[in-house]
């Protein structure tokens, strides 16, 4: 007897094997996206980071060298910083830290950035 075509289990385990395929690519598509959202809001968390250690470079040393916290609006997102000084082995230099959150009471900055002053 000669077959042309395909029978019904052959079908539907090549169906099973492409659905699988695209569940695989949906997922990592799914996963992309996640990761560049994260990547995305990171950036954002270093440049908030930076500009606070260009605006403490330019204050006077005493200044630059308390405790602060505050806040600020950058893409449409609140950011909350704060930075310390750090005294190190050399007394004419200080470690600088600034850390970002998302949220006031998030446990772990999204970004710490350390920088020193002398």
């Amino acid at each position: 007897m000669n077959q042309r075509g395909m029978t019904l289990i052959e079908v539907m385990i090549a169906m099973a094997l492409l659905a699988t395929a695209g569940l695989a690519l949906m997922k990592t598509s799914h996963e992309q996206v996640r990761n560049l959202d994260y990547l995305e809001r990171k950036q954002m968390a270093a440049w908030v980071a930076e500009n606070q250690l260009v605006t403490m470079q330019l204050q006077p040393l005493r200044a630059a060298l308390s405790t602060q916290r505050g806040e600020i609006v950058m893409a449409n997102q609140r950011w909350f910083w704060s930075q310390r000084a750090v005294a190190t082995d050399n007394p004419a230099v200080w470690a600088i830290e600034v850390e970002v959150r998302e949220t006031a009471a998030a446990p772990r900055p999204i970004v710490r950035l350390h920088a020193w002053r002398s």
